[in-house]
């Protein structure tokens, strides 16, 4: 096994019980964005598919066993529009297609071990799957493409919940229901079949949707953020590395990867591209 498939591997069943952004009281997130666009510039957007407008507002960040972790630790976000689906094959295609995209940061389908459930190129039935096996820097170099940007940790999650007035801090989109087979895809563990996959964005709506109607936030792939990680694991064989926040869980892991406050990480040193990593852009 090589040195980035251990790193991609640890992370996502070691660094569960970490968190991000909690080191102390009457904590703000630092305001992310300056220029929103207004509700008309980023609904029904054609080019870049349909965007949701997230307002203003702050929350509480809590742990992901289900209960607050400090009640004086607070995020400030600015307003700010998050894209509606996990970017899909057929999006990325536009990019690929006028230069805005390189190859180096992402993995084509291919016939064999690490390549076979790769959505890019894997013909028509695929384009409304979520683009995946992509680095962190193939998603940041798609969303400044269209004029965007990838959303950071905390939006994410204020994003998941948010009804238009208010922020719920459920555990998942939906509520506080777990997940099951109408409302998100998920848990490889439970098919054998080596046809499970990433399924089309969408698959599981309205069911699965948050209350604003944002569609797979949790399962299908995992989610970049722009929210740097150093994990420091004791006794691991490699003690240390830089990554980036990741979110949603996706079509394989277990139960606890699916928490809307739960994350993984991946080293982006090694430009990690596997099969359940994706994203979406914000604005």
């Amino acid at each position: 096994m090589n040195k980035s498939r251990i790193l991609g591997v640890s992370a996502m069943f070691l660094a569960a019980s970490l968190f991000v952004g909690c080191g102390g009281a009457n904590v703000t997130q630092q305001k992310i964005n300056k220029d929103v666009p207004s509700a008309n510039s980023v609904q029904n957007n054609d080019n870049n598919g349909e965007y949701i407008r997230i307002p203003a507002g702050s929350f509480v960040w809590w742990s992901y066993e289900g209960h607050r972790e400090d009640d004086t630790v607070t995020y400030t976000l600015e307003a700010f529009a998050l894209k509606k689906t996990p970017v899909t094959v057929a999006e990325f295609q536009k990019c690929v297609d006028a230069g805005g995209c390189r190859s180096k940061h992402y993995k084509k389908y291919a016939d064999k071990p690490d390549f076979s459930k790769c959505n890019y190129n894997r013909g028509n039935d695929w384009l409304n799957h979520p683009m995946n096996c992509i680095s962190w820097n193939g998603a940041k170099e798609y969303c400044e493409w269209i004029g965007g940007r990838l959303p950071s940790k905390e939006e994410w999650e204020y994003a998941a919940t948010h009804n238009g007035t208010e922020h719920l801090n459920t555990k998942y989109p939906w509520g506080d229901s777990e997940p099951d087979a109408s409302r998100a895809n998920y848990d490889y563990a439970k098919d054998y079949s080596d046809n499970h996959s990433t399924s089309a964005v969408g698959s599981y709506s309205p069911a699965g949707d948050s209350p604003l109607g944002l569609v797979d936030m949790i399962g299908n792939v995992w989610e970049w953020t722009t929210t740097p990680y150093t994990y420091r694991a004791k006794g691991s064989l490699f003690s240390t590395w830089n990554g980036y926040v990741v979110k949603g869980g996706s079509w394989k892991g277990t139960i606890e990867f699916y928490l809307i406050v739960n994350r993984s990480t991946s080293a982006t040193e090694t430009e990690s591209r596997y099969n359940d990593f994706g994203f979406r852009c914000a604005k």
